[in-house]
């Protein structure tokens, strides 16, 4: 078997290739999985200068998309007729448009990668579209698209439950869960100094879904019942509608007397993250869905259990596929106080930490690779 793996969103050359975030960092770790697994995999991505570093696949490049639907329709068919794939994965909302509306080819099967959040956004154009003609034809275009597929993939079995409810009915996909990079596996994770209490780190840009408010709320109930407990940000306000939220994050910290145990860590090489990580007694991650946007996964709680940290994970979304109860970490509800006392109570004994934090990397190392992706994918696919 063949694949062609159309995405618009893919590493771009640079230093910080061929890692990525998001769906296109998903799709490059994929296709390394299948390729070094032994499947011939040609990439379709907008790679002016072609990868920056050597890949176990081959890369056909694409100038960047501007909307040219029927272009982007005949390159992918250009592609086909090449022998580049027998079966197509399309990897990211772009590339999902450009098939559903350029016209995907009826003889290649495809197999669609969807996460979260973009399924929640696409919900309405599967679902009912009212009665306009065009309204219509959108929803009879995205329904075909999706349920003529030969394999649905998806990142997580709340990304399966979300296109279930999408569709309507419950419809057959493939959990192809993400990869952890193989830096954070690379070298073994240096102990956390000693002293300044319980540390934590949450990662993630400042923003309300990952509700780094919500986590400082939480630090100022644990300090007030006596624990000593501490936390770092790593994360950027990335974008202008994110501003008004930092401001109040840190408006809070400086009225709820966090002065002392907060730390903002914006622009963070992979290094500083790295040592983050290590500095770090455990990781958490309170995110909330905001509207269409949800945590499809949560990747960086595999990347501390990489580092041997445990996590507090919110019940949202994909987040408690990332823990074994009790086993690496804690699953706690974005309000539940006394749930999230608990588990810093038993992240304080550095006993219990060690315990975690072994299993959450035997657990990464057995499941969460590229390996185990293309595992996954070659099991679901066949």
């Amino acid at each position: 078997m063949k694949l062609l793996l159309y995405t618009e969103d893919f590493p771009q050359p640079g230093a910080r290739a061929p890692r990525h975030s998001g769906i296109g960092r998903y799709c490059h770790d994929l296709a390394t999985g299948l390729a070094e697994a032994g499947t011939p995999v040609t990439v379709l991505a907008p790679q002016e200068g072609g990868p920056a570093t050597e890949t176990a696949y081959r890369v056909l490049p694409l100038p960047r998309y501007h909307g040219r639907v029927v272009s982007r329709a005949r390159a992918v068919r250009r592609a086909l007729a090449q022998g580049a794939g027998h079966l197509l994965l399309a990897g990211d909302p772009v590339a999902h448009r450009v098939l559903a509306f350029g016209g995907a080819p009826r003889d290649v099967p495809r197999a669609p990668i969807f996460y979260g959040t973009e399924l929640r956004a696409l919900a309405p154009s599967l679902g009912y579209a009212g009665w306009s003609p065009l309204g219509l034809l959108r929803r009879a275009a995205w329904r075909r698209y999706v349920e003529t597929a030969r394999h649905r993939i998806v990142i997580s079995r709340y990304a399966a439950s979300q296109l279930s409810q999408a569709l309507g009915r419950t419809v057959s996909s493939v959990t192809v869960y993400p990869a952890v990079a193989g830096e954070f596996l690379a070298t073994a994770p240096a102990p956390p100094r000693s002293g300044d209490g319980l540390r934590l780190l949450a990662i993630g840009r400042i923003s309300e879904r990952k509700n780094q408010l919500g986590v400082a709320r939480m630090l100022a109930a644990a300090r007030a019942a006596g624990l000593d407990v501490r936390c770092t940000f790593l994360g950027n306000v990335d974008a202008r509608e994110h501003e008004s939220y930092a401001a109040r994050l840190r408006e809070y910290v400086a009225g709820s007397g966090l002065g002392d145990a907060v730390t903002f860590l914006p622009q963070a090489t992979d290094a500083d993250k790295l040592a983050a990580l290590d500095d770090c007694h455990a990781v958490v991650a309170l995110s909330r869905t905001v509207g269409a946007s949800v945590e499809g996964f949560g990747i960086t709680v595999l990347e501390a259990a990489a580092r041997e940290r445990p996590a507090i994970v919110s019940t949202e979304g994909g987040l408690p596929e990332t823990i074994v109860e009790g086993e690496t970490g804690f699953a706690v509800h974005v309000a539940d106080e006394p749930a999230f006392m608990e588990a810093l109570r038993a992240l304080v004994s550095p006993q219990r930490r060690a315990a975690l934090g072994a299993a959450a990397l035997r657990r990464v190392r057995a499941g969460f690779t590229a390996a185990a992706m293309a595992r996954r994918f070659l099991e679901g696919v066949a």
